[in-house]
């Protein structure tokens, strides 16, 4: 497994408060509710989010047993807006494990529009499987899992965390629950060591601007985007 080594002599991309200055890495830890793709929200809001997932392809109406973590999404996508108001870069990669994680982040942002982001900025949602061979000026990662077991199947595969690591140029936003990736694997263990030791994990509040404000539906509200799709 490769440790993100060469970030350390790029610049940092402005738009993160990076807790190392000198070093564009970010582990922004939080604690948020893991839940089976399938199983989070009301009964309605089931209904409406494997609605979407059957349109969208997400399975074939199968529910495919995938994780999702709407306090991560949330989080990352702040990362994402900060580094792209930040100037800096021109490409982002929003990276995850799981497929029922991407499909949140998707349909929050057909809710957010295309106004969300400045003119320039490419962003590209994607499982870390699908992004291999690939890069991206920096790297949003949401890690997903978060329990008080450690358990974090596939994710514990050392191949997704060493894509998920060297895919940036200049920065590299990894949220997730460091207790239980620390917990789950020795590799993410000893990569949450390094990032430690530089003192780069901290809670995603301290590391992230706030939201801006804006009007409009809530963008993890899976009747939002049925709406919009024209489900509604």
């Amino acid at each position: 497994m490769h440790a993100p080594v060469a970030l350390a002599s790029r610049p940092p991309a402005r738009g993160l408060r990076w807790p190392d200055p000198s070093a564009p890495l970010a582990v922004l830890a939080v604690e948020g509710r893991e839940e089976r793709a399938d199983q989070g929200g009301s009964r309605a809001q089931r209904v409406a989010a494997q609605a979407l997932a059957e349109r969208d392809g997400g399975g074939g109406g199968r529910r495919d047993g995938s994780f999702q973590n709407v306090d991560e999404a949330r989080a990352a996508l702040r990362a994402v807006e900060a580094l792209a108001a930040g100037g800096d870069v021109k490409s982002i990669a929003l990276l995850t494990p799981y497929r029922g994680q991407v499909r949140v982040l998707e349909r929050a942002l057909r809710v957010l529009g295309d106004g969300w982001l400045p003119a320039g900025v490419d962003l590209v949602v994607s499982s870390v499987d699908a992004f291999q061979g690939r890069e991206a000026d920096a790297v949003v990662f949401s890690a997903v899992r978060c329990n008080a077991r450690g358990s974090i199947g596939f994710v514990a595969d050392p191949r997704r965390l060493n894509v998920a690591i060297t895919r940036p140029k200049c920065g590299l936003a990894v949220v997730c629950s460091p207790r239980t990736l620390a917990a789950g694997s020795h590799h993410w263990d000893a990569f949450l060591r390094h990032a430690a030791a530089r003192g780069a994990v901290v809670a995603a509040d301290a590391a992230l601007p706030p939201p801006r404000p804006r009007d409009g539906p809530d963008p993890f509200d899976p009747f939002a985007a049925r709406r919009l799709s024209g489900f509604g």
